[in-house]
């Protein structure tokens, strides 16, 4: 499983068989802007986005936990705070992750990465 990650959308690439589609999990945090009253609670704001965060790795997590091998790649540090997440929050995962620094890519790009990665031509 190779997965495509940043902090609102992951695309995920099954490598077990010839689907080439990927599976799209989308993030559901929203970002609120501050007006004044909003500002006193900025720490109850930030506790919500992580409470979303939180939920959107732990869909990741129940999906990638059902593959042997995944590699985590992406842009920003979602794909390594997914793993810390996995090893802090789910000791029974056996699945053998590794995490690689990409860029931007579109959906072509992400499933070559991710062929390339696990040697599939």
């Amino acid at each position: 499983m190779g997965v495509w990650l940043d902090h609102s959308v992951a695309y995920l690439f099954d490598m077990s068989d010839s689907t080439t589609e990927a599976l799209t999990v989308k993030a559901d945090i929203k970002h609120h802007e501050g007006n004044e009253n909003m500002r006193l609670d900025e720490s109850m704001m930030q506790n919500k986005e992580q409470d979303q965060l939180s939920d959107y790795f732990k869909r990741l997590t129940e999906i990638i936990q059902k593959w042997d091998d995944v590699v985590l790649f992406g842009p920003t540090d979602a794909k390594t705070e997914l793993l810390n997440f996995i090893h802090k929050n789910h000791h029974s995962v056996q699945t053998n992750m590794v995490v690689k620094q990409a860029g931007k890519m579109t959906e072509n790009q992400m499933l070559a990465f991710v062929r390339l990665h696990f040697g599939i031509l």
